[in-house]
């Protein structure tokens, strides 16, 4: 009920500040603020919803916080990666990125043709390879005890689709427990040749840019990662100057618009 009442005066402040005319600018930007601070009140508190990221993304995005912004996108793709408005506010936000980034994305055909491992959450994939792990359980069940052709037929298309969606959905958790990606929040920091102030700087990235993660370091109490761009342009960045997005939120609490 807390998250849900932090929800909806979120929603209306966001609401507000949409609507107040082009001259009462700076109040607008102190809604916006305001707004996103609900917002992330509910993701610490440990509520994880589409929206919540999605509205919080949105919030950011109007105060032209691009790092905020594209992370919170993110994270709400992990819950709904086909949602076209989503994917029009990732291309609007990204757009305004400074530094050009490889794409890492597979070819579109393999991103057709095995939709239902890159258009679906991790959840959904999991539900449906679970739901068809029951109806082969009970196909197998049926031909047992009635022998019909027909039967045993259906049971080994449920078989076939059963394999493929497990091991499509480990393909899926592996991916996402191994490969990190962390969004730049500063709106510069520089990428050097070790994990400290004291190395040279190697290039250069701006807020909204994603990089990989390969290594984390804590060293004399500061967190450095080992980031990559490319596969020639990689280094260490300070850990303030980033979020991982596959990170929850860390708990710090004293609708689409």
């Amino acid at each position: 009920m807390q998250a849900l009442e932090l929800f909806t005066k979120a929603c209306s402040q966001y609401q507000e500040a949409s609507d107040l005319p082009r001259e009462q600018g700076e109040r607008a930007v102190r809604l916006f603020r305001e707004a996103a601070e609900l917002f992330e009140q509910i993701a610490r508190s440990g509520f994880e919803h589409p929206d919540v990221y999605y509205n919080l993304g949105n919030a950011y995005f109007k105060v032209n916080d691009l790092g905020r912004a594209v992370l919170n996108y993110r994270r709400a793709e992990r819950f709904t990666p086909s949602d076209p408005d989503l994917a029009e506010n990732v291309r609007a936000a990204k757009s305004k990125v400074l530094d050009q980034e490889p794409d890492r994305r597979p070819p579109e055909l393999v991103r057709t043709l095995l939709f239902w491992h890159y258009e679906t959450s991790l959840l959904f994939l999991a539900k449906v390879a679970l739901g068809c792990y029951l109806l082969l359980c009970a196909a197998l069940s049926a031909y047992f005890f009635l022998r019909k052709a027909p039967l045993r037929w259906l049971a080994k298309a449920l078989a076939a689709l059963t394999v493929a969606l497990t091991l499509s959905l480990a393909l899926r958790f592996y991916h996402d427990k191994t490969q990190r990606v962390a969004v730049v929040l500063a709106a510069e920091a520089p990428v050097r040749t070790g994990y400290s102030e004291k190395e040279a700087a190697k290039f250069t990235v701006h807020a909204g840019t994603e990089l990989l993660v390969e290594d984390t370091r804590e060293v004399e109490g500061e967190r450095w990662l080992k980031v990559a761009m490319s596969k020639d342009r990689r280094g260490w960045i300070r850990g303030d100057a980033v979020e991982v997005v596959q990170e929850r939120p860390v708990a710090q609490l004293g609708p689409k618009p």
